[in-house]
């Protein structure tokens, strides 16, 4: 599956140490090349790092240009590099990966197909990618205020994966309290 990625998307998964292990899986990641010059600036090394995953940078043509002039111009609450994220998706049929909730309700309500974090997150643990990274990871998600994600879903994977990780040992462990216990 083909994948366009926000800028936001790719710094969560540097910042949740995922960036590697979310590249290992069998997707293709894109990102149009002028958001990757001027907006992948920092941390020092990231555009290096991505390049190195694998991460493809794609130029637009001159249908996705003028698209994402378009609405850009029509939704000013949008940045014009969020434009072009939305422009180059749609026209080219690809799932687009954004944190950005503007950007988001924009795609969807223009038959775009959305993933963010907690799905990357959710397919690298489909994928195999080891438990303990996943738990690591969500960890930082949920003690992280500047990652956009609603923070009781991040809880809710983080409990099932915990669960996933730990059955084998819940299976031997006597569950019964005394009632006086609890009083």
């Amino acid at each position: 599956m083909v994948l366009f990625a926000d800028t936001n998307i790719l710094l969560d998964l540097k910042k949740i140490h995922l960036l590697k292990d979310f590249f290992s899986l069998s997707n293709t990641i894109c990102i149009e090349e002028s958001i990757f010059y001027d907006e992948l600036l920092e941390p020092k090394g990231i555009q290096e790092e991505l390049l190195k995953c694998g991460l493809l940078c794609v130029s637009m043509n001159d249908e996705e240009f003028l698209l994402a002039r378009k609405v850009y111009e029509e939704n000013p609450k949008l940045s014009f590099y969020d434009c072009v994220a939305y422009a180059v998706a749609k026209l080219r049929g690809w799932k687009l990966m954004t944190g950005d909730k503007r950007l988001r309700k924009y795609a969807e309500s223009h038959q775009v197909k959305v993933h963010g974090l907690l799905w990357i997150i959710s397919e690298c643990e489909k994928e195999g990618i080891n438990k303990n990274i996943i738990l690591r990871a969500l960890h930082i998600v949920i003690n992280d205020s500047r990652i956009r994600v609603p923070n009781r879903c991040a809880v809710v994977m983080y409990v099932s994966v915990l669960i996933k990780l730990y059955r084998g040992v819940f299976k031997q462990i006597d569950y019964y309290v005394p009632l006086d216990t609890c009083a």
